[in-house]
């Protein structure tokens, strides 16, 4: 079972929920590729606000809704959840380079200092 969105659920949902705190709705394994998700739902995923989302979304950045009706927009829940997979990878694959970026300036800045001091490389003071 997976768990999607705010949608409150009562005690005695037939779901089976007893816990008045749970928020989210279950939804079973082989509708996951098919099941729809607001805006909502999808600024949760990603710790963001629903305005942040829209943006996203009118950017091209974010998936296009898979349903845009009148009051009723929803998208694919599998392709929120592939762009939040890709959108943390990017950001670990551009963390790394960030990282690496940085610690060669910091390697040519040491050598540079070291030289300038006149002591020899590999030598630690």
């Amino acid at each position: 079972m997976y768990y999607m969105g705010p949608e409150m659920l009562n005690k005695n949902s037939e779901v089976g929920l007893q816990n008045k705190d749970l928020h989210r709705a279950l939804i079973p394994a082989e509708l996951v590729e098919v099941a729809l998700i607001d805006a909502k739902t999808c600024a949760a995923t990603g710790g963001m606000s629903v305005s942040q989302w829209h943006n996203l979304v009118r950017e091209g950045v974010a998936p296009q809704p898979a349903v845009r009706l009148t009051r009723y927009t929803r998208w694919a829940l599998a392709e929120v959840r592939q762009f939040f997979v890709e959108l943390t990878q990017k950001k670990s694959v551009e963390r790394e380079r960030v990282v690496m970026e940085r610690a060669k300036k910091a390697s040519q800045a040491a050598k540079v200092k070291r030289q300038q001091k006149g002591v020899s490389p590999g030598v630690a003071n």
